[in-house]
Parts: C-alpha cells; structure tokens; sequence
C-alpha cells in the first residue's frame, strides 16, 4: 500500500543473533514507502556488521553507530532525530514483525484521528510472547477491546492502577509495539534517557497527561522472543518504578496516591525474588491503608499472574501434536474449503505432526487436492454427505464418530465450517478433546442463504468452540461481541507464481474469473455487465474457470445476451497457473467470499482485479486504484459494467495495477500463515 513515508525504528545492543530477523521483519512490511533505521547502541559483539550487511542490500536503510552506551531511550531518541517518515514505528531488536503490521497501525490512527479529531494517537499492536519452553503468551494491545483509554485516567493506570475499570489495558505500553506521526513524539519531547528501565511507562504517562488517545488493534502483528539479561533483573526495574514514582510526586499526591505508586513496586519485586517476608509486610502495611485498593489490585492480576508464571517455568512439550481435522465431505471435490484443509494437513505433517482426517465420505471416496500418504482418512460413510441425516443416521454417526476420536485421542479437532464444527463438537461431548471453528465465510453471507434467519442461535453454538478462525479482520465486527475474545484472524496463504506464468507473453485480451457455476459466484451479473460493453471492446473474451449446477444456466443467458461467441466455459482445470497468465484481467462478481483464493492467486501472477465493494472478501483484497478497482454496490451489472470498461480501455493501467498487485499479495506468504496456524494449534491444545 503507498502512502506517507514511514519510519521503522531498530534499537539494538548485543543482539547478533536476532538483529537479522528483525531487520527482515521490517524489510517485508507491506508498505512500500518506509525507510529503516538500525541503531547499535554501542554494541560489542557482531551485531553492527552484521546489521550493516543485511541494510546495504535494502532501500532506503540506515545503520547509526553509538560511540557511546545510551540506552534504549538514547536509541530512540536518535530514531526520532534522524527519521524523516510522517510516522515512526518501533520494532524491537529480538522480535518479528509480521508484514501487515505497518499498514494496519496506520490505518488505525487514521481511523482514530478522524473520529476523535485529536492530533496526539499512539497506536499499540498486539503480539505474541514466545518462552524457550514453547509456551506462548497473548500480548493484547492496550485499546484493542472496548473504550479508548486517553488522558490523566490512563496515567493513573500505569501509576498506581487506577483509571476507569472498563478500559482495557492489555499488554501495557511497550514501545516495541508503539507506532505514531512523528510530530507526536516531538510535541512530548522524546524518550527520557535518565531511565534505562520502564522508559515506555514514562513516555506513556506523559502522553496521558497531555490527553492522548492510546488504541490498539486487536490482531496478532508481532512476535516477541522472550530472553533473559542482566538488564532485565528485578532489581533495576524496582529502581526504574521508584524513580518514575518520583518523578511524578506531586501529581500523586494530588491523587492521594504517592504511598500506593511507592510501595507497589516493592511488592511485586518481593514476590519476582521470592523474599516472601518482605512480600507478605509490605503488602500488609500497604493495606491498612489502601484496603479496597490493594484487595482489587490483588483479584485482578494476583491469579493471571500466577497462571503465567506457571506456564512460563513449566517443562517444555512433546513438539509433535496430532490434529485431527473435520470436514463434511472432500470426494472430488475442487472448492477452497477442500483446497485449504488439504495444504494445512499437507504442511502440519511436513512440520512434524500427526494428522488424521474425519469426514463423512465413502470407503471408495477420493481427494481432488493430493494428500499425504500418512494422513489417516477416516471415512463415516453412513447415509449420504449431501442430504441431510435421518435420526437413525445422526445416531449411527456420534456413535462411530466417538469410536474415532476415542481412538485416535487428538490434542486438537477443528472443524471446517460451522456445520462440521457443530456435529463434531456435539458427537464428542465429554471427551475433552478442544476444538477450533474454521470459519470459511465472511459472516454476511447469512445475508443470502436460507439458515440466515437461524444465525443468533447458529453463533451460540460458537460458544463451545476453543478458537473461531476467521479469514479478514473486517469480519469480527459482524460477530457478536461476547464471540471476539475467541476469535483470530488468519488469512489464506497465498503462494508465488512460477516463473514461468510471470512472463509468459499474452495472445488475446482475457477476462478472466474462476469459481464455481452456482448462486454465491453471482455469474449472471457477470455475463449481463459484460454484454453491456462486449461491442465497445471486440477483442476481449469472457472467460470463466469452473464447474457446477449453473452450467446450462449461463450457457442459456450468453445466448439471451448474443455473447456466446465471446464467452469460453471449459470447466475445472488442473493448471490454473496458465490461465492467470494468460488474462489481462481478472473479476470475481460474488454476493460473498470467505478469502477469495482465485483473486488473491491472480494477485501473485501480476493480474489486476475488480468485483463489488459489497463484497465481503473481495473488498479485503483490493485496493481500488492500487491494484484493481471496486464496483459500486453489491449486485448491480450497470456498475460493474462502467468498472469493467474503465479498467479494459487503459491498458497502461492495467500494467501498473498488475505489478502493485503482485506487491500487495506479499503479506500471506504460506511460510508466515502456516506459523499462525501451528502457534494456534499449540496453543489450544495447552488450554
């Protein structure tokens, strides 16, 4: 995506061994106009050079060297310096970034600047902290939930826990998640270098007092890699608390709350060295003073904390999981359901993991997508996949479906869709096997089908799910809210084009569309747009890759329409590869999509794209004016007709349209969507 330029900010000291990832993680943010900045912080191992190496190959990439040991705050402070990007993000030497991070930040304090019409936002993303024992903690970003925490209430939370109880604080405000316009820095003065501890909280509290607005969004943008060092002992935090007290004494006072900001952080650094004599009198005594303030205190983070504790100290797990995955019925069939499931079993057992596979198909069933040989299918084969179950047959199906499962003994299920997911999660009550909703539909297409009218008591049964997949973060806000704690987003990976199909000359003007023949790819618009303007455009063909009940259909209305000699309908085919690279345009008119693999694949192979911007999914996809464009509406053949001939009579467009659509698919590399799957895996399983 382009817009203002934006600064990637990479503190780092010591940090050989990671400093190469974190530079990475920047290089592959999505958004192409950034620069990167690497300050070494007066390292004195390889960290420089080797941060020096990986820069000279990049863009718009600078390595600063410190003569001298500044500290983080130092190093920052040299970040807003030297930065020359409209907003500045900071990435932390020993973590990952995930490619959509800047771009979602950015949107995000736009979004917010506009509705609070405040210059000051801080935006904060959520990540994920990952222990050597492989347990995996959840960092929510503070105001991804609820409210928006702003002004003097927050700096009462970070303080002394104070501030309105409803606002979600999260995971704090730590600057390796922080990103802001620069001017924000600049009007509250930088980083305070006399802190070599908590000098995030100290920034924080400032931007409180000022009023700012601190927001967070709620998916998964980072991960951190949790490590120990001398700098993060106990001690020089307590020292770093107590003098961020003391810095803010009169503001405490005011509040009544200098003794309780005071004595907190001894409290808490008793109970990290485990001096529990010290713990049990300083909590005491503070109280006798603070009775109600200490008892909440303690409820609200007393039991989280030592839960986490728990797990952070506990021994490492067997790696290897077996997952057992759900779906209705696979037999010959090409869909993106079936395509999916296949290649996530497929990389789970190349990771190293056990999987089964359950679906009510026959003993003779086949799979269209290849399938590893060590995956175990098990197929119920009672009654027919496509019709629904009599009572007899739901019987028969819970009691083999539970010999399975009892079995095979899973760590985790998940289900495919809603309705494998409710008949699994039904036939295995009690067995205490977790599952996950993989959710494979934006939400509003209850909006078009029949079950619509069910869908409040469809999303209780959501309940007893572990985990909700979803495939766009757009989709969370048409869930009910007491779902979205459950619900992670994770697109489709989408892999690379070969070669081959990237330069392969075109001989005719194709546009193409590839989906199946039936009611939720919308065809009839499609062909009725196209007849609009087929005359203005004679060298163009419509040409649709799929199969399915539709067929006579639309080979009837390309008729109606006298389109038929410029309309091509082949059927399915096993090399899509050629038929992206053969067109010069590609549209997908759905009333819905869950995540439009063919778009995203004709993305890869440079094709730029257009549906309706009604469109859940499509509209997720394209960037109009970036790398397609979007019809007005949601079923209207006269927009899509004007949207279609817009892009068809500019062919210099269409050409830098294709290349930023190759540039903006980057993000779902297969490698990074696979680790969020596998981390959910693991994660469910250990609940």
């Amino acid at each position: 995506m382009t817009g203002p330029l934006i600064t990637i900010g990479i503190t780092a000291f010591n940090a050989q061994e990671t400093i190469a990832r974190a530079i990475d993680s920047a290089h592959s943010q999505g958004w192409s106009n950034k620069e990167i900045l690497v300050v070494d912080d007066y390292s004195s191992d390889k960290t420089a050079e080797i941060a020096q190496q990986k820069l000279k190959t990049i863009l718009s990439a600078r390595l600063i060297k410190h003569t001298q040991n500044t500290g983080a705050a130092g190093a920052r402070n040299t970040i807003l310096k030297e930065a020359k990007g409209d907003f500045i993000a900071f990435f932390d030497d020993d973590d990952e970034s995930l490619p959509s991070r800047i771009e979602t930040q950015y949107k995000k304090i736009i979004t917010t600047e506009e509705e609070t019409k405040s210059p000051l936002v801080l935006c904060y993303a959520s990540g994920e902290r990952l222990y050597p024992n492989g347990y995996k903690k959840s960092l929510e970003a503070i105001g991804s939930h609820g409210p928006t925490p702003l002004g003097s209430g927050l700096a009462d939370r970070i303080l002394f826990f104070g501030g309105p109880s409803e606002w979600f604080y999260g995971s704090g405000t730590p600057t390796c998640s922080l990103m802001a316009r620069k001017a924000v820095f600049e009007r509250i003065g930088g980083f305070d270098e006399s802190f070599r501890r908590v000098e995030d909280l100290d920034f924080a509290v400032r931007c409180a007092l000022e009023n700012a607005y601190f927001v967070g969004c709620p998916e998964k943008l980072f991960i951190q890699y949790a490590t120990e060092s001398t700098d993060k002992s106990y001690e020089k935090n307590l020292q770093a608390e107590l003098k961020l007290v003391e810095k803010n004494k009169k503001y405490l006072e005011s509040k009544s709350r200098y003794i309780y900001a005071r004595e907190w952080p001894k409290i808490r650094a008793s109970h990290f060295k485990k001096d529990y004599l010290s713990f049990i009198l300083t909590l005491g005594k503070l109280w006798v003073k603070h009775p109600v303030a200490v008892s909440r205190h303690l409820i609200a983070t007393g039991p989280a904390r030592l839960r986490h504790e728990r797990k952070m100290n506990q021994r490492s797990q067997e790696d290897s999981l077996h997952i057992l995955v759900c779906c209705r019925a696979i037999h010959n069939m090409a869909g993106g359901v079936e395509r999916m499931a296949s290649a996530l079993m497929n990389e789970m057992v190349v990771r190293g993991h056990k999987v089964s596979l359950m679906t009510l198909d026959a003993e003779d069933a086949q799979s269209f997508y290849p399938l590893n040989p060590s995956i175990e299918w098990h197929k119920i084969n009672i009654g027919n996949p496509i019709k629904k179950a009599t009572l007899k047959e739901k019987i028969r199906r819970a009691l083999k479906v539970r010999k399975i499962v009892g079995q095979a003994k899973p760590d985790i299920m998940i289900g495919f869709q809603d309705g494998p997911y409710l008949s699994t999660r039904v036939y295995t009550l009690g067995m205490g096997h977790p599952i996950i909703l993989a959710e494979r539909n934006a939400p509003t297409r209850y909006d078009f089908i029949n079950s619509g009218k069910y869908r409040y008591w469809i999303y209780q049964t959501f309940r007893f799910a572990k985990a909700i997949t979803i495939q766009c973060e757009s989709y969370r806000k048409h869930y009910p809210t007491y779902l979205h704690k459950r619900i992670v987003t994770i697109p489709n990976p989408v892999f690379p084009a070969d070669p081959k199909n990237l330069n392969r000359p075109k001989t005719r003007k194709i546009l193409l569309s590839i989906g199946r023949l039936e009611y939720q790819k919308n065809y009839p618009v499609l062909l009725r747009a196209f007849s609009k303007i087929s005359a203005n455009f004679p060298d163009w063909t419509l040409r649709i890759i799929g199969e399915g009940a539709d067929r006579d259909t639309l080979e009837t209305l390309g008729r109606e329409l006298k389109i038929k000699s410029r309309l091509e309908m082949p059927g399915t085919t096993n090399d899509p590869g050629a038929e992206y690279a053969a067109a010069s345009l590609f549209v997908l008119p759905s009333l819905w999509e869950g995540f439009p693999n063919v778009m995203a694949e004709a993305m890869a192979h440079g094709i730029p794209c257009t549906g309706f911007e009604g469109c859940a999914g499509v509209s997720d996809l394209i960037q109009s004016g970036y790398n397609g464009e979007l019809a007005k509406g949601h079923n209207d053949a006269g927009a899509l007709a004007q949207t279609l001939e817009n892009l068809m009579k500019e062919p210099g467009t269409l050409d830098t349209m294709g290349k930023n659509a190759t540039d903006s698919i980057k993000k779902y590399a297969p490698a990074q969507i696979y680790d969020l799957w596998e981390n959910l895996f693991r994660d469910t399983a250990r609940r």
